[in-house]
């Protein structure tokens, strides 16, 4: 049943009263929550509170650019489209923490307690989290570009869809993290331990992943064209469909990996191993076989 015109038009109209209401309804409450706390005054009046109790502060839409947070117990706060573009948070808690949409480009998050943070969405380049605790972090969708996560712990992070371009995940903690369609092209994860990870559908061009840890790890379908995997341990992986084309894998293990369809063409498959894998329909197309495992025994072909 079609409504006239004028009864369209009516409902359009209430519609869009009754969302301007609950829009003002939800600013006023967010008005009063954040400027009823008086250590939101304070911040703002110090451009910052270094070392300061913040535990379950809310600070909504503020604008915190270049704000000194450090050592501060910022736990469980609200920093909801927060921008803190160049804020010092080094040595903070922001443990269990919610930074939904923020802008935290440049930040330093250095040794920081990020654990079960939520910052999915955020754009976060150039950020730093070296050294970072971040055990079970919403990260999914965030821009993560170029950011520094060497040693960060990081185990059971989720990374979905998110965009991790060139970011350095040297020597950190990622047991099974996931990473589901995320792009992580060009991105350094040299004795990065990923066991039990999962990656599918990924994007790893270019990405170094020299002495990493996947053992376990899931990556169907994920891309490491022109990737480093040299002494990679991938054993007991999932590998359907994967394509390594143009990959360094010489000296990784690969034992026992399911590599169902897995394209390996053009790889350096010298001194990788292979035994026990199941590689019905694997593609070899050019790839250079040295010293290579393979479940029907070593493969001396492209040897000098």
């Amino acid at each position: 049943m079609r409504l006239a015109p004028r009864t369209r038009l009516r409902w359009i109209k209430i519609s869009a009263a009754a969302l301007f209401v609950a829009v003002t309804a939800a600013g006023v409450a967010i008005y009063f929550e954040r400027f009823n706390d008086p250590r939101a005054a304070q911040v703002f009046d110090k451009q910052g509170c270094a070392g300061c109790a913040l535990a379950d502060i809310r600070l909504w839409w503020a604008d915190m650019k270049g704000f000194d947070f450090g050592n501060a117990d910022l736990s469980r706060a609200r920093l909801w489209w927060a921008d803190l573009t160049g804020a010092k948070l080094s040595g903070a808690d922001l443990h269990g923490s919610s930074l939904w949409w923020s802008s935290l480009k440049g930040i330093d998050l250095s040794y920081t307690d990020l654990s079960s943070v939520r910052m999915g969405h955020a754009a976060v380049e150039n950020g730093n989290f070296r050294g970072a605790l971040m055990t079970n972090a919403d990260l999914i969708g965030a821009n993560l570009t170029r950011a520094n996560m060497r040693g960060a712990d990081l185990t059971w992070a989720d990374f979905r869809q998110s965009i991790l371009v060139e970011t350095d995940f040297r020597g950190a903690k990622l047991e099974k993290s996931n990473f589901y369609l995320a792009t992580v092209t060009g991105a350094l994860f040299g004795g990065a331990k990923m066991s039990g990870a999962s990656l599918v559908q990924a994007n790893l061009t270019g990405a170094v992943l020299a002495g990493a840890d996947l053992t376990g790890a899931n990556l169907n379908k994920t891309v490491f064209k022109n990737a480093d995997l040299a002494a990679a341990r991938l054993a007991d992986a999932q590998l359907t469909g994967t394509d390594f084309s143009g990959a360094n894998l010489r000296g990784a293990d690969l034992s026992k990996a399911n590599a169902w369809k897995i394209n390996l063409t053009g790889a350096d498959l010298t001194d990788a191993n292979f035994t026990g894998a199941a590689m019905s329909e694997a593609i070899l197309t050019g790839a250079k076989l040295c010293r290579t495992i393979l479940p029907e025994g070593m493969d001396s072909s492209g040897c000098p």
